[in-house]
C-alpha cells in the first residue's frame, strides 16, 4: 500500500519530513551512487555492447575482463529536486549553487530522467474517492494497493557489490577499453 495521504502522520517517509541536516543524511544513505562490478552477461541483458561499456581494469575489481561499471540514480535526482524545491525553507542550507550553469544543467538532466522513467513505467494506478467531512465533494485516496519491488534489498545488493569508491576517479583505464 503507497501511503498517498496528503496530511501525513510524522515518520512516514524521509519524503515528508522537513530540511535539515539530519533529513540530508536520510537521503544520502539512498543517494550516494555506488558503482558495482557487473559482468559481459548482465550487460547483454542490459541491451548494451560490452565494447562501448566502461569496464574496470582487473587490477581495480579482480574480475579479470569481465567487470562493467553500472549504478543507479533516480533517487539521486529526486533528492536534488527536493533540495532545489526547499532551498528557501528558514534555515535550510542545501548547499547548491544557481548562479553556475552546471547547476541548471544538472536540474533539468535530473527533471527530465525523471519524467522518462515516469513515462516509460506509465502508471496504471486508479484512484478512488471517499465523502470527507466538510467537503461538498469527493476527495481522492491517494493510498494505492501495489506490487513493489524490495527497494531496501537492491540497496544492500548494491552497498555489497560496490567497487571502492575512493579508488573509482583513481582507476586506471584498461589498454584495450573503447574511449
Amino acid at each position: 500500500m503507497l501511503n498517498g495521504t496528503l496530511f501525513a502522520k510524522p515518520g512516514v517517509s524521509i519524503a515528508r519530513e522537513e530540511p535539515s541536516p539530519e533529513n540530508d543524511a536520510a537521503w544520502a544513505q539512498y543517494e550516494r551512487a555506488l558503482t558495482c562490478c557487473v559482468t559481459r552477461e548482465d550487460i547483454l541483458k542490459l541491451g548494451k555492447g560490452p565494447e562501448t561499456v566502461a569496464r574496470f581494469h582487473n587490477d581495480y575489481c579482480g574480475m579479470g575482463d569481465d567487470a562493467y561499471i553500472d549504478m543507479m540514480r533516480q533517487i539521486h535526482s529526486l533528492n536534488l529536486l527536493r533540495k532545489a524545491a526547499f532551498a528557501n525553507y528558514p534555515g535550510y542550507d542545501p548547499n547548491l549553487d544557481p548562479n553556475d550553469d552546471m547547476w541548471w544543467i544538472h536540474l533539468s538532466h535530473c527533471t527530465d530522467t525523471l519524467l522518462q522513467n515516469i513515462q516509460c513505467n506509465a502508471n496504471t494506478e486508479v484512484l478512488t474517492l471517499a465523502w470527507v467531512d466538510d467537503r461538498q465533494a469527493p476527495w481522492p485516496d491517494f493510498s494505492v494497493n501495489r506490487k513493489c519491488r524490495d527497494f531496501l534489498a537492491l540497496v544492500n545488493w548494491q552497498h555489497e557489490n560496490a567497487a571502492d569508491p575512493d579508488r573509482f576517479d583513481r582507476m586506471p583505464i584498461p589498454e584495450d577499453a573503447f574511449i
